[in-house]
């Protein structure tokens, strides 16, 4: 009988050749131990559950296949993130953790003065909106 959560090559009742299921880590013909969330498992056997790339979460626990989901516009989370909220809005951003998060905007005032050929003095001010760089957010 093969371990929990483990699978044996046809034909093959020796132990040591059990393999772990997908969604779960171990060495071949020990403990099968399932993938957290965060992280995924494609293949049976003895490999390591892959991470969620930063960028990405997922709350999905023993998963058998990339279900990472990427971060909202202009955020961004460390690899094995498992919650939307570890996004967080990058530099230049702003917005609550897991967004929407907005591009910062930055009003810059010019005044100015028009002088015409018959000398009346128009001022006025001209108003330039530009997105923040990343210094100054």
């Amino acid at each position: 009988m093969c371990p929990d959560f483990s699978q044996s090559p046809v034909g093959n009742g020796n132990q040591s050749n059990y393999l772990c299921n997908t969604g779960y880590t171990g060495v071949d013909g020990g403990t099968c131990i399932l993938c957290v969330a965060g992280k995924y498992e494609t293949t049976t056997g003895n490999a390591l559950c892959s991470v969620c790339a930063a960028g990405t979460y997922s709350g999905e626990v023993g998963a058998t296949s990339n279900v990472c989901i990427g971060c909202p516009v202009d955020s961004n989370s460390n690899d094995t993130s498992i919650i939307k909220t570890d996004c967080i809005c990058n530099a230049g951003s702003s917005g609550p953790d897991g967004g929407p998060c907005v591009k910062c905007v930055c009003l810059v005032l010019y005044h100015f003065v028009l002088v015409t050929r018959t000398k009346h003095i128009r001022g006025g001010l001209l108003f330039l909106y530009i997105l923040c760089d990343e210094n100054k957010n």
